[in-house]
């Protein structure tokens, strides 16, 4: 079964967060990604070869907030 993306229906978005030793100082930022596009496989008699593939174009990446948190 192969599954299509369709990028006309929604919005994606990206949730970073900060980790580590250094977590206090980083920002998590929200970033929407505006151009992209993606396909699902998934075999039921073989679920171990399922797989998500998203090809985003980082000129199409937008920062919606950085709030500092921490």
């Amino acid at each position: 079964m192969r599954y299509l993306i369709d990028t006309s229906a929604g919005r994606f978005t990206v949730q970073a967060f900060a980790t580590g030793l250094l977590s206090a100082f980083g920002h998590n930022p929200t970033i929407v990604i505006s151009d992209y596009e993606g396909k699902m496989e998934f075999a039921p008699e073989a679920s171990e070869e399922a797989f998500v593939r998203v090809t985003v174009r980082t000129t199409a990446m937008e920062v919606l907030d950085d709030n500092e948190e921490g």
